[in-house]
């Protein structure tokens, strides 16, 4: 039913209008890789909030923006309901040529800061819009071929930015801040200052408080508490690792041993020191939610639990794929995933 639906919407020209909410963003947000709206209350902190024009200067999401995310999202899901349809494939190409420059800004690596033009702070903002790139990049990469032939370079440059995210999700998130900035968020996340600081999402580190506060100071007390903000965000960064995960399988391509001595530390592959720390990010979560009974039974921490299942099983997957042979974090990742899905089988 669903694909009828679907089959329903592109027939009567849905794809079309998707094309023009692309202009219409191009033309609402603010230049790619312009300055910030939002910064931090400390007007000499480096750290950078808003880095892709988000939030307004008051700080409420640009609801264009908050469209542009459902855009993404949509044609990702137009191309799962709809495999093969030639004009969901071409409203894809169509998407990821005018729209190339707003994608591979939402991929920016989020350990930037204002130099580099990457958020030192991670907001709501940057984590929806990642998802929803990342996603629909790898619809896209299941066009690979017209891809390459409509966009030679693409290809490459989503490999380097897929690559640096997971090195930084494996070796860099638990230096990273999570921030609270509109009125909705502040309200999930219990707060009523602005950019307050939002506990690490049930996220890689020792310490699951936030290191620094948007003005680069020691986190307050208030920010010691799991809130509803901080569990959104972990679901979306957990998507957004395990789609840059999947896009890096499906556009690695078949090597033996010795050619991944060679290629394996380019800037399109992953650092196999990153996927082990990862991994062992990951095994000590899953291991803490098998213990944990009282988070098992709650849906969103459930639905967590099989995101990080998913990223254990293809990174797991990607360094077999560069012909790394197993290792210690591979094997307790592995091992904690599968003794986790028998519980909640």
């Amino acid at each position: 039913e669903s694909n009828y639906v679907a089959n329903g919407l592109v027939s009567k020209g849905l794809g079309e209008a998707i094309v023009s909410i692309c202009h219409w963003v191009t033309d609402a947000l603010p230049r790619v890789g312009c300055a910030a709206n939002v910064s931090s209350s400390d007007a000499n902190s480096e750290y950078l909030m808003d880095f892709a024009g988000m939030y307004t200067e008051c700080g409420t999401r640009y609801e264009i923006h908050a469209v542009w995310c459902v855009v993404l999202s949509l044609c990702s899901l137009l191309s799962a309901a709809l495999p093969g349809h030639r004009k969901v494939e071409t409203l894809l190409l169509r998407v990821s040529v005018s729209m190339a420059d707003r994608i591979a800004l939402a991929m920016r690596c989020p350990d930037g800061g204002a130099d580099e033009g990457g958020p030192r702070i991670l907001t709501l903002g940057y984590l929806e819009e990642g998802r929803a790139a990342l996603g629909f990049i790898c619809a896209l990469s299941r066009l690979e071929g017209e891809w390459l032939v409509s966009q030679p370079k693409m290809v490459t440059q989503m490999r380097r930015l897929t690559a640096r995210f997971i090195e930084f999700a494996g070796s860099d998130v638990h230096n990273a801040s999570f921030a609270a900035i509109s009125p909705e968020e502040l309200r999930k996340n219990g707060m009523e200052a602005a950019a307050t600081p939002v506990r690490a999402p049930v996220l890689f580190g020792a310490d699951p408080v936030l290191q620094l506060s948007p003005t680069g100071g020691p986190v307050g007390e208030a920010a010691a508490e799991v809130t509803e903000i901080s569990l959104t965000m972990a679901g979306h960064l957990y998507a957004m690792i395990k789609y840059a995960l999947d896009f890096q399988l499906v556009s690695s391509p078949e090597i033996c041993e010795a050619e991944a001595i060679y290629l394996v530390g380019k800037d399109t592959w992953v650092r196999t020191q990153a996927l082990e720390e990862l991994l062992a990010s990951v095994a000590s979560l899953l291991e803490s939610m098998c213990d944990d009974q009282a988070s098992r039974k709650m849906g969103i921490m459930r639905n967590l639990a099989w995101r990080l299942m998913a990223i254990c099983e293809n990174a797991t997957s990607l360094l077999s794929q560069m012909s790394s042979p197993p290792t210690l974090a591979s094997s307790l990742a592995s091992a904690a995933a599968a003794k986790l899905r028998s519980i909640y089988a």
